[in-house]
């Protein structure tokens, strides 16, 4: 009884919002994409702009559309918001959405007034691991704060020299699209690297770079899977050595984001 009273309190609070929202907001705001893949450090960035006083991130939007097109799902999403918000975003990751219309990459693209943040991993083997890990534990975010760790051992993947390949092949390419389409939008570039060695100088310079003021609330989020590479990656020489003279060694020199 508890929880539909609760459950009943928040739809009700939401449709208040929303309708005080429609009356007394206005569309007099600017904005913005955070294009990335996953496992890059995106849901850090997301919860950092939101916590900002003058920006609403609504996070993965488009990743399921649920039989609307992304037209409708746009115009939902970019309606009347109060007068004191500044900018309006969301996550879009590269294959999204995953399945239907995919419309929303030409409305992105035709409006040169959106911000885009371009947010990448440059070690691209460390997202391929990253992911592969998530889906073996279940567990792809991690709180400061969290009791519960996941030691190095039951982490540990194995992964083939094709698959690296083709992955390490698809998100270079989908980052260099990236930049192509968008060169002549306001196009902001973010690293998972630079996050995390100093993610508070990194946000606080994006906030600048949207021309708003710095606002100092941090997130209780943490990089979740820390340790080398060769701790994680079962038959990580054997890949290593695969890889030893191609455009792909770099991401076995030891880098340890």
């Amino acid at each position: 009884m508890r929880n539909k009273i609760v459950n009943f309190y928040i739809d009700f609070r939401a449709k208040f919002i929303r309708l005080r929202d429609s009356i007394f907001g206005d569309t007099n705001y600017k904005k913005f994409i955070i294009i990335s893949d996953s496992r890059t450090g995106s849901t850090l960035v997301n919860n950092m702009l939101n916590f900002h006083p003058k920006i609403i991130a609504k996070g993965e939007v488009f990743r399921e559309l649920n039989s609307k097109s992304s037209g409708q799902v746009w115009k939902e999403l970019f309606s009347n918001y109060p007068k004191r918000i500044k900018y309006v975003g969301i996550k879009l990751f590269y294959h999204h959405p995953l399945k239907g219309d995919k419309g929303v990459w030409d409305l992105v693209e035709r409006d040169r007034s959106i911000v885009i943040i371009h947010l990448v991993r440059k070690n691209i083997l460390r997202s391929l691991v990253s992911k592969k890990i998530g889906l073996k534990t279940k567990q792809w975010t991690e709180n400061v704060n969290s009791t519960e760790t996941i030691d190095a051992e039951n982490k540990k993947i194995e992964l083939s020299p094709e698959e690296c390949e083709s992955y390490f092949e698809e998100i270079k390419a989908y980052q260099e699209k990236t930049d192509s389409m968008f060169s002549k939008h306001k196009l902001i570039p973010l690293t998972y690297e630079d996050l995390a060695k100093d993610r508070r100088k990194v946000i606080n310079g994006l906030y600048r770079a949207l021309g708003l003021d710095r606002f100092e609330r941090d997130s209780e989020l943490k990089k979740q899977n820390p340790e080398p590479l060769e701790d994680l990656i079962l038959n990580y020489q054997e890949l290593k050595n695969h890889f030893y003279g191609s455009k792909w060694e770099i991401y076995f020199n030891g880098e340890q984001q």
